[in-house]
């Protein structure tokens, strides 16, 4: 008796945006989107996700 074949399908997209307030430090925010569609329906998830961070470059 064969095995059944499992698969995923899984992707994800996070788009930022970052302002530069002075030469040294930005400022910004991000959305992260994660979904996984499997052939078992247990492995099936979506995620959402935002943010905001800060960045000081020396």
């Amino acid at each position: 008796m064969p095995l059944p074949t499992l698969s995923d399908d899984y992707f994800y997209v996070q788009p930022s945006a970052d302002i530069l307030l002075t030469r040294y430090w930005s400022f910004g925010g991000y959305y992260l989107r994660r979904q996984n569609s499997g052939s078992v329906s247990t492995v099936n998830f979506h995620a959402n996700e935002f943010g905001a961070r800060t960045t000081i470059k020396f």
